[in-house]
């Protein structure tokens, strides 16, 4: 069989396969399908593989013509694979129209999309630089500081005043829009506070300098993006009846407050210490991700690969329906998400080239360096989705599998073992 194959690259990642099959091979190609779905077909009057075979082509010509043309796409596309070290990341399409010959050779068009060729350069040696892990005793004091406020009480402010942010009221209140009221509590809880959400951002900071059993009325207007849609942009009148003024109290730190800020502390020292300790390994593990951050970084800087339009493509959608999903759900309205779009596909597009650009060249250092994924290591990492999801590693294992997405698991483990390998051999210096 004389098969021309001619390869014309559209773009790096692009291929066109022109090709041509001569007429000896068509027709040696036709037979294999005639005797194929002679040996399985069913005819009247007929046992399966015993109808003759004029009947045959004559009832499923179209059909053997079909199986004929893509039984010999299939042929030519796995031997330029093979020959040319191709791995193909989208399916096979035929570019042509051309119709099935009733004379002379098969021509056909094909085109379909393969994966960058990696060529590495020089990968290990590369300089990167560290910040020293300082925690200073501000950083210490400010955090004991939350600490304290987390212990926080609030009880009935002991003398007559007015209400100051941070106060805490308890109130009645009625809502009204153009006189038809929409809200209404006998016995809620509001923060004196300009982040105060509820009922209504801007409620909470209207009520400051208020005494208890004081009735007030102010006027809020609902932000267009409000979750109550009939309300939205609308103008609110509250009137509202003061029941109770409560104040915060900070407790004053002590051994006895510090053993309930952190059981095991027994001093206020004991507790600054452990601080301390929290401090410097929450920077420690934040610079260790920095470095990792850095060294994809720089190669994807020596590897300014070409990309498979259709991957990048289809990553883009992805990012773009989460960052959108996002959006929304933190308040955005669907108007300001449209406004959004052009930003929001540009950071998707440049997100999505530095990640695959980082996935190709990372998976070639795995197969330069022989890495592999153990067992062991892929279910360490299937133990953290477990913890997030809350269920059993084999609950969460079983799940990826019947998503197809456990070998996309291991992909991930193994690129981060590269960048391990590759950040053992930067040259690291401390600024």
């Amino acid at each position: 069989m004389a098969i021309k194959a001619t390869i014309k690259a559209r773009t790096p990642c692009e291929i066109v396969l022109e090709c041509e099959v001569d007429r000896a091979g068509l027709e040696a190609a036709y037979e294999k399908s005639v005797k194929q779905l002679q040996r399985h077909v069913e005819m009247p009057g007929f046992r399966r593989g015993h109808a003759p075979r004029a009947m045959v082509e004559e009832r499923y010509r179209s059909v053997i013509q079909r199986s004929t043309e893509e039984d010999l796409m299939v042929g030519v596309v796995r031997s330029v694979m093979k020959q040319y070290h191709f791995e193909a990341v989208s399916g096979v399409r035929r570019a042509d129209e051309a119709l099935y010959p009733d004379s002379g050779p098969l021509q056909f068009v094909l085109e379909f999309e393969i994966a960058p060729k990696v060529t590495l350069k020089p990968y290990t040696q590369l300089p990167l630089n560290t910040r020293a892990v300082k925690v200073s005793e501000q950083d210490v004091d400010q955090t004991i500081k939350g600490l304290l406020e987390r212990q926080a009480t609030f009880e009935p402010v002991s003398q007559p005043r007015p209400a100051v942010y941070g106060d805490w009221l308890v109130v009645q209140y009625t809502g009204t829009v153009n006189g038809v009221e929409v809200m209404k509590r006998d016995e809620a809880w509001v923060e004196v506070s300009s982040n105060a959400r509820v009922p209504v951002p801007g409620f909470g900071e209207q009520l400051a300098g208020v005494q208890k059993g004081e009735t007030r009325t102010i006027s809020v207007a609902a932000p267009a993006d409000y979750h109550v849609k009939d309300l939205a942009g609308k103008t609110i009148e509250f009137t509202v009846h003061v029941r109770e003024l409560q104040e915060r109290r900070i407790p004053k730190l002590t051994d006895e407050i510090a053993q309930q800020i952190l059981p095991g502390c027994k001093t206020i020292q004991d507790l600054r210490t452990a601080v301390l300790k929290n401090h410097e390994q929450y920077r420690e593990e934040e610079e260790r991700q920095r470095l990792r951050v850095l060294a994809r970084e720089a190669l994807v800087r020596l590897h300014p690969l070409p990309l498979p339009p259709s991957i990048v493509n289809a990553r883009v959608r992805r990012l773009m329906e989460s960052e959108i999903r996002t959006r929304l759900q933190r308040g955005a309205t669907e108007p300001q998400v449209k406004d959004a779009m052009k930003e929001i596909e540009q950071q998707a597009r440049a997100q999505a080239e530095h990640d695959l650009r980082a996935e190709y060249v990372l998976n070639a250092i795995a197969a330069e360096q022989k890495l592999d994924v153990t067992e062991d290591e892929l279910s360490a990492h299937l133990a953290s989705y477990a913890r997030s999801f809350r269920r059993d590693v084999r609950w969460v294992r079983a799940m990826f599998e019947r998503e197809g997405q456990l070998e996309r698991i291991r992909e991930m483990v193994l690129q981060e073992k590269a960048l391990d390998f590759v950040l053992r051999n930067a040259v690291v210096t401390e600024k």
